[in-house]
């Protein structure tokens, strides 16, 4: 994971409770520009940084409304 977003440990765990998925983020947080950089041939690498994984009880709380969500969701635009 990298940009600005991967500064706040609390939204990356969220993101990480939320997908069920366990995240990495990058050391550079632009590493899109970086990518952009390799990609024109300036050398570089960006290195993990950070892992968070899922919080089981926030995965099952989030899957929950998410499923609610969803319900409501297919009734408003079907």
């Amino acid at each position: 994971m990298f940009g600005g977003g991967t500064r706040s440990p609390a939204w990356t765990q969220l993101l990480a409770d939320t997908t069920g998925v366990p995240l990495e983020t990058l050391a550079n947080p632009e590493a899109a520009a970086a990518g952009a950089a390799i990609l024109a041939g300036a050398p570089g690498q960006s290195a993990i940084s950070g892992r968070f994984e899922p919080d089981p009880v926030n995965v099952e709380r989030y899957a929950h409304r998410r499923a609610s969500w969803s319900r409501l969701r297919a009734e408003i635009y079907p």
